[in-house]
């Protein structure tokens, strides 16, 4: 289990990609975020927040790792209050790196493949929801199921990615084989 680092709340969003942390390797992005579980021994539910950009679609708790947070952790937690207003929230565990399959905006045809963004996933039980968040007047949040999550993130893979390695999809799976028999 990763040890859930201790992360400071503020009132307002980061914004802006001056303090953004890029790979060496790639030059992608790097994003964290959260696959978010009610903090439940069998959990078949993960949090979904509404798209930014794309305000009838949803998308996972995510931002950059910014230089300021030593580690991807902090950045998930950080990103997962501004987004969703989740708090006191324990990492699970981490889900690993997903690259993003989208190609970078500033590569032409036939370039070769640089991943927009490295994502860094860490699955995690909510401890609290809050009614007033940074963005709550710009987003806002549903508990679905992990299949329900699964068709609601169709449109960004790797987002389908992360919701599949989590111990809910796991329990999902589990009862979906004992069904069968």
């Amino acid at each position: 289990m990763t040890e859930t680092p201790v992360v400071a709340l503020e009132a307002t969003s980061r914004v802006g990609r001056t303090k953004q942390r890029y790979s060496a390797d790639t030059g992608a992005r790097l994003v964290a975020g959260v696959v978010a579980t009610r903090p439940h021994p069998n959990p078949t539910e993960v949090m979904l927040v509404t798209s930014a950009s794309h305000p009838n679609r949803y998308v996972l708790p995510k931002g950059g790792w910014e230089t300021d947070e030593a580690a991807p952790e902090s950045a998930a937690l950080r990103e997962a209050w501004e987004e969703s207003g989740i708090r006191d929230c324990r990492i699970v565990r981490s889900l690993g790196t997903i690259e993003d399959a989208r190609r970078a905006k500033h590569l032409k045809d036939g370039d070769d493949h640089i991943p927009r963004a490295e994502y860094w996933f860490f699955e995690c039980a909510v401890g609290e929801e809050c009614t007033e968040f940074p963005e709550s007047n710009e987003r806002s949040r549903v508990w679905m199921s992990v299949e329900q999550a699964r068709e609601a993130l169709q449109w960004r893979p790797e987002l389908v990615r992360a919701v599949e390695r989590s111990t809910a999809w796991e329990n999902f799976s589990k009862k979906t084989e004992v069904a069968r028999e």
